[in-house]
């Protein structure tokens, strides 16, 4: 098991994820931001928050660098509306396709409670659908790889 990441020396966000914190700390309902909260991880919610304290390009809150891309294929940017569908065909949520390859896809939901790491997408666009496995979430959003 990893080890928990230390108080003292707390991950640094990257731009993208500091500007999807902020904004949803600045624009949300007090239910839907407890949602997001809930989501994240304690360290991220107290680095966005010193971020968000602190002038604009404060020194401490710009990235030292971006996560490296471990992606298989180039994925295009895309805005497709899809279904999330398992427990046997019973359960779905709707969700977005932010960007897709041809091994996998983003997608943005407003919830990620109760989805399991393997199910259906369905996109609604062309009728097409993937067996899917997770392979990360954050906040609302998950990353898949097609399967089978």
């Amino acid at each position: 098991m990893p080890d928990a990441p230390q108080q003292s020396a707390s991950p640094v966000l990257s731009q993208s994820e500091l500007a999807i914190l902020q904004t949803a700390l600045a624009t949300l309902d007090d239910e839907r931001l407890l949602m997001v909260l809930v989501q994240l991880p304690a360290y991220q919610l107290v680095r966005a928050l010193e971020c968000l304290l602190k002038p604009v390009g404060a020194a401490s809150c710009v990235p030292q660098s971006e996560s490296t891309d471990n992606r298989a294929a180039d994925r295009a940017k895309v805005f497709r509306a899809a279904k999330i569908i398992y427990n046997n065909k019973m359960s779905v949520s709707e969700c977005s396709i932010r960007d897709l390859s041809d091994s996998g896809c983003r997608v943005v939901a407003e919830s990620l409670a109760g989805i399991p790491d393997h199910f259906t997408l369905h996109v609604l666009t062309g009728d097409t659908r993937y067996e899917c496995e997770v392979a990360w979430r954050k906040y609302n959003m998950m990353g898949l790889r097609f399967i089978g």
